[in-house]
C-alpha cells in the first residue's frame, strides 16, 4: 500500500526555521488561519506564492502523521537543495488537524578546527 501524501488541508500550523553555517536563515511558516512565508532565497514571499512553495515542500516529506523525525529532516533538506554538512540548527514544529502537534529539533556542534 503507498503513502499518503500529506496535504497542507491536514496542517493547522507548520513552522520551519534552518539556521545555516554560511550565515544563512531560511525561514517556512503556514497557518491555516491564512498566514504564509517563506524566506529561503533570501526574498520573502508572501500569501498564494508562499503557500505554493509550502505546499510542494509538505508533499515531499513522508507522511508527518509518522514518527520519522531523521527522514523528515532529510527530505526537508534534499527539497531545498540543502547540503547536510551546511546545517547549523534544524527547527520544525507543526500541528496537524486533531491536535496532533509535533517538534523537530536538530543543533549540529562541529568545531571545524579540530583535526
Amino acid at each position: 500500500m503507498a503513502e499518503a501524501e500529506n496535504t497542507l488541508e491536514q496542517i493547522s500550523e507548520f513552522k520551519l526555521e534552518i539556521e545555516l553555517r554560511d550565515g544563512r536563515d531560511i525561514e517556512i511558516e503556514y497557518s491555516a488561519q491564512g498566514r504564509a512565508s517563506t524566506d529561503h532565497t533570501g526574498q520573502r514571499l508572501f500569501s498564494d506564492e508562499a503557500v505554493e512553495e509550502i505546499r510542494q515542500l509538505v508533499a515531499t516529506l513522508p507522511p508527518l502523521t509518522e514518527n520519522r523525525p531523521l527522514t523528515i529532516i532529510q527530505a526537508t533538506l534534499d527539497h531545498l537543495e540543502i547540503d547536510e554538512g551546511n546545517v547549523k540548527e534544524f527547527e520544525l514544529e507543526y500541528e496537524l488537524e486533531g491536535d496532533m502537534e509535533r517538534s523537530i529539533e536538530l543543533e549540529v556542534d562541529r568545531d571545524d578546527n579540530d583535526d
